[in-house]
């Protein structure tokens, strides 16, 4: 079962990845990118864990990296991993890392080709589940993804694939590799302050490995998302965005399986809040944020029946910051 719930991370880095790429197009009129509650960030990432994201700039504004490299630095510490409704931890200390690179290969008006290499890492004080022959610092290292993807943008939809390798450190699950297909689309040309910015994840399994366990690669996975919110005008930090990120999950194909190898249907269904809290650093020094967030999830029996406590609703909470430059 290790495998199982591990392999799920890849949403949030690859919406951790996708929402840095977007970030940087502000050359091409692209606004703030839809994220995950929560991961696998993440148009969804996610993830499940919140990915960094970048808060739309003033007005009059100048980016101070106008180069074409930019970087993502961030943490989450959640009270519980979760991802795409499997649990793979929910007692001790977890916090969860990641860092990215965004390549601006072309852009020209409104078309955009960028590239991205990033890694999403989960820390876990409670060792159960690592393998006896784990040792030292890495028995507290239980994941470790490494992502590479490509985004392709014009005006308000962007589109992006990437390969992601989900590996342990701790021996706690087997190597799972996918290919993550993620379609987004700003609408706030429409709708205003009250674009909902939806999003398209869909997984295929690739290798030997699949989610379900060794030796069953193959699944595929399929989630919407959408993230409608609103801006608050403060004090000092003068700007402070809430998201209500909407999240449905399902396994197309031998992705939720039960003990008898029957694909389940529908994996997770996620709602929350998310605020988001820029700091008052000078931008040449990148741009920090803040965020706080609460998630309530739905599991299906695919899902909840890898989980120990074998509930079908999980309350989740969780404190990050990022740095965007």
């Amino acid at each position: 079962m290790g495998g199982f719930v591990s392999s799920r991370a890849p949403l949030l880095l690859g919406l951790a990845l996708a929402g840095t790429a977007r970030a940087q197009l502000a050359s091409v009129e692209l606004s703030e990118p839809p994220e995950s509650i929560g991961g696998n960030p993440t148009p969804a990432t996610q993830p499940n864990v919140a990915p960094p994201v970048e808060l739309p700039p003033k007005e009059g504004e100048q980016p101070v990296n106008t180069g074409k490299l930019h970087f993502t630095l961030g943490f989450d510490i959640p009270t519980k991993y979760f991802s795409r409704g499997i649990m793979s931890k929910d007692r001790g200390f977890i916090v969860q890392p990641a860092a990215s690179l965004a390549i601006d290969l072309y852009q020209h008006e409104r078309f955009a080709l960028i590239a991205d290499l990033g890694t999403w890492n989960s820390f876990h004080g409670d060792t159960r589940g690592s393998s006896d022959t784990a040792s030292g610092s890495t028995r507290n290292w239980f994941e470790s993804d490494l992502a590479a993807g490509l985004t392709l943008s014009y005006d308000i939809v962007a589109f992006r694939t990437a390969y992601v390798a989900m590996i342990s450190p701790s021996n706690a699950f087997s190597t799972i590799e996918e290919l993550n297909f993620t379609f987004t689309l700003d609408d706030s040309g429409w709708m205003g302050k009250w674009a909902l910015n939806p999003s398209l994840l869909f997984v295929q399994e690739i290798g030997e490995h699949g989610s379900d366990g060794d030796n069953l690669g193959g699944g595929s996975y399929l989630e919407l998302g959408l993230t409608p919110g609103f801006d608050l005008d403060m004090p000092v930090v003068e700007k402070v965005r809430v998201n209500f990120p909407v999240i449905a999950g399902f396994g197309l194909s031998n992705y939720y399986e039960n003990a008898a190898g029957a694909g389940q249907g529908f994996g997770v269904f996620e709602f929350g809040t998310r605020v988001l809290i820029p700091l008052p650093v000078n931008r040449h020094y990148g741009q920090w944020t803040l965020s706080a967030g609460v998630r309530f999830m739905f599991l299906g029996d695919g899902a909840r029946q890898f989980n120990t406590n074998q509930e079908d609703f999980e309350v989740l909470g969780m404190l990050g910051l990022s740095v965007v430059y």
